[in-house]
């Protein structure tokens, strides 16, 4: 690992001069991407040192505290007593963030979380050592926040399978791996399709499929997602652009955008270019956004801008979470989440959910998607509650390109 942090070569340095019992705490503030987006520069800069100053306040004198970069700081603890309980110590560490800062007369709150390693129960190199605590901070970051985590020797393995699952999603991106299936949109009232949404699969050489489940995660935390996503909405453009010359389809398609690639700066300036090189009416294409999205201001300029070049927008997999405000964004669509059709037999309250969202949906000129629908029984209640536009298997599974032109041919459009 190449060191690039004057403070993460302060530490290792530190390490080195060790030969007796110690423990390495990686401590990270908990969502501090979104306390810059609200705070300005130096603001921010003054919390990292009062966390700084906190911190330290609660070490020993024998003990090194520094700050790494950014939003994590490391407590290196010398000299560990034989029966020193780590969590213990972890446990205090998070409590003592739970008092607000005060700064500039205004209240800002803070939760950390924490990876952990010992010398020399874990490992007696220094290197590995700050590389097993950061892998325990990852683990203790994906329970969620104020959270503690001891490396094992297992966190280590997942790690390496999911490297290992890295360069093989790297490989399939240069190497075309991957896939479109097509699922359907049909309308129960009038028994037509509607639109259709792009599906990512992946034909690995040495595996008749990858599953979404298997990989989407690994893609959007390494980052790998935006590359993934340009290559679909390319491939969706294209086909669309041989749609229309054929004259064949010309139902609207949607594509699923992460919330990272709508952070990105130079997404819409690839996607202008590729609405060039296609030459489609972008009111032909829908893309599905996070609901969370909707609540982060630093995707709320692509989301405008989106709507400005002529694109629908839909909320997928919406719980209703972020439903005051859908009436301040362009939306055009929301796909309810799977759980609300799973649980209309059994729930009143998924059933009340989904007739006020309909409902409220209607009055503001918005449609409804029902995603995830497996049996006739529910599309009768889902008819009852006044949502007609059903995507799920008791339609189509998605299809490759050539199953899904065949089965628009023989159930026709709305077009």
């Amino acid at each position: 690992m190449k060191l690039l942090e004057t403070g993460e070569k302060i530490l290792i340095q530190e390490m080195e001069r060790l030969d007796t019992a110690h423990a390495l705490f990686i401590i990270d503030i908990d969502n501090f991407r979104k306390i810059l987006a609200h705070l300005d520069e130096e603001t921010c800069d003054i919390i990292i040192k009062k966390a700084l100053e906190r911190i330290q306040s609660n070490s020993r004198s024998i003990d090194h505290v520094i700050h790494l970069g950014q939003d994590q700081f490391a407590m290196l603890m010398t000299f560990l007593e034989e029966h020193a309980d780590l969590g213990v110590i972890a446990e205090r560490i998070i409590n003592m963030f739970s008092k607000p800062f005060i700064i500039d007369e205004r209240l800002v709150d803070l939760s950390v979380s924490i990876g952990i390693s010992q010398y020399p129960l874990h490992h007696e190199d220094s290197m590995t050592l700050f590389q097993y605590a950061k892998i325990a901070l990852y683990f203790a970051k994906s329970i969620g926040t104020s959270s503690a985590v001891i490396f094992s020797q297992t966190m280590n393995d997942n790690v390496e399978e999911k490297s290992h699952l890295i360069d093989e999603l790297k490989k399939a991106i240069n190497e075309k791996e991957f896939r479109i299936h097509y699922q359907a949109h049909v309308d129960s009232k009038a028994n037509a399709i509607v639109g259709a949404e792009a599906l990512l699969r992946w034909q690995h050489p040495n595996k008749v499929m990858y599953l979404p489940k298997d990989y989407l995660i690994v893609a959007q935390e390494s980052g790998l997602m935006p590359s993934i996503e340009n290559w679909i909405i390319s491939e969706v453009f294209q086909q669309i652009h041989i749609w229309r010359r054929m004259r064949q389809i010309k139902i609207p398609v949607s594509i699923n955008l992460s919330q990272n690639h709508l952070r990105e700066k130079v997404f819409l300036t690839h996607l202008e270019k590729l609405l060039a090189m296609y030459d489609i009416n972008p009111s032909q294409v829908i893309f599905e956004i996070p609901e969370h999205a909707l609540l982060d201001p630093e995707s709320q300029n692509s989301i405008n801008a989106l709507n400005e070049l002529g694109f629908g927008l839909c909320v997928d997999d919406f719980k209703a979470n972020a439903l005051k405000y859908i009436h301040d964004n362009p939306i055009k669509q929301i796909k309810l989440d799977k759980s609300f059709i799973d649980g209309i037999f059994n729930n009143n309250k998924d059933e009340t959910i989904i007739s006020v969202i309909t409902t409220l949906s209607k009055e503001i000129g918005i449609q409804i998607i029902a995603k995830g629908v497996e049996n006739q029984d529910q599309i009768d209640s889902l008819k009852q509650m006044g949502c007609y536009v059903i995507q799920g298997y008791f339609y189509s599974k998605p299809l490759d390109i050539g199953d899904f032109e065949d089965y628009i041919l023989v159930n026709g459009t709305s077009q």
